[in-house]
């Protein structure tokens, strides 16, 4: 088991008293198994200015009282903190040695002040609504992003659709006129057998006639396979299109189920808010206890 040590030491700053800060130290301090306490104090300087600051007691490992100096250092959702020299500080920690610890866990010394803690809590919560409202942002971020991939697949669909239907009436002129070409060839045909009868000496003349024609109807057939693998090839894409779309779809309605959750969350801790501050307002102002109920009760949900 790593030894235990202990520190005491003052952070300074701006907007470090009522603002959440303690609350913030709180948290790094459970995550890193830190016991102690964090308390407001002020003196006077040597002019008689009022100087506020957060005494912190800090117990645990000088791993994690380093790790932990670090954090407190840069905590800075609504507040300024002076630089923390972490080995400094280290080099006056005191070993434990009875192995045990004389905090059982980090608390908020508060001194009885019951309008400061509520503010606190307040305060701390705002910066939680804060960190919510950033998350949602970015949430947002990606699915404009997603709308705009879809936008430019649209576009890329509605582009690959006008070019199969110029194919499309490629071919069909294509087809008309092979139809003429196969109805002029009919009408030879016919003319050729009348005029076999008395003629075969030209009759092989037209047989060579009729083998180029054999050839010409070759090169047709292959061209029309062409034409028929093109349409397999883009019948592929538009479904590849239509399967990248359902997936688009599917991502988009995930991500506005995640906003729904977090919409939920949020309104949830505005509540939380809502009645830290009304509590605050009545117990100092107890003349505007029913005016703070109603208001609570129209303004709720």
């Amino acid at each position: 088991m790593d030894n235990l040590y202990s520190i005491t030491f003052e952070v300074t700053g701006k907007k470090i008293q009522k603002a959440g800060f303690r609350s913030a130290i709180e948290d790094i301090a459970v995550d890193l198994e830190i016991t102690g306490y964090a308390k407001n104090k002020s003196r006077e300087d040597s002019s008689g200015l009022t100087k506020y600051y957060v005494e912190v007691a800090a117990e645990g490992t000088k791993e994690n009282l380093k790790e932990f100096i670090r954090r407190v250092s840069e905590i800075n959702t609504f507040h300024v903190v002076n630089p923390l020299d972490a080995g400094s500080l280290l080099g006056r920690a005191k070993k434990n040695e009875s192995g045990r610890r004389e905090h059982k866990e980090f608390i908020i010394d508060r001194g009885g002040d019951r309008v400061g803690e509520r503010m606190d809590e307040a305060a701390y919560y705002m910066k939680s609504l804060s960190k919510d409202m950033k998350g949602m942002n970015g949430t947002m971020g990606e699915m404009s992003g997603d709308m705009k991939g879809m936008s430019e697949d649209m576009k890329g669909l509605r582009g690959t659709m006008g070019e199969m239907s110029g194919d499309m009436k490629g071919m069909s002129e294509d087809m008309k006129g092979l139809r003429g070409t196969m109805g002029e060839m009919s009408a030879d045909m016919k003319g050729m057998n009348g005029t076999m009868q008395g003629m075969s000496g030209e009759m092989r003349g037209m047989s060579k006639d009729m083998k180029n024609m054999n050839s010409t109807m070759g090169g047709m057939s292959k061209e029309l396979k062409g034409v028929s693998s093109d349409i397999k090839g883009m019948s592929k894409n538009t479904q590849n299109l239509g399967e990248e779309m359902s997936k688009m779809r599917e991502e988009t309605h995930q991500n506005f189920q995640t906003m729904d959750s977090k919409y939920h969350n949020i309104s949830n801790k505005l509540n939380l808010f809502v009645d830290i501050v009304a509590e605050y307002v009545k117990s100092e102002k107890r003349e505007l206890s029913d005016t703070v109920d109603g208001l609570k009760e129209k303004y709720k949900n």
